[in-house]
């Protein structure tokens, strides 16, 4: 990823969610709360 999507994430208190978007039903099961993927969080 590029360092500019982190630092804007950084700014506006954002969560980024990394998952498999090829995964069948990653996508839905995300929305839905499931631990699925790597949340990143600021620290």
């Amino acid at each position: 990823m590029q360092t500019a999507v982190f630092v804007l994430a950084e700014e506006q208190n954002l969560v980024m969610h990394v998952f498999g978007v090829t995964a069948a039903g990653a996508m839905p099961a995300i929305c839905e709360g499931r631990d699925i993927g790597t949340r990143i969080t600021a620290a």
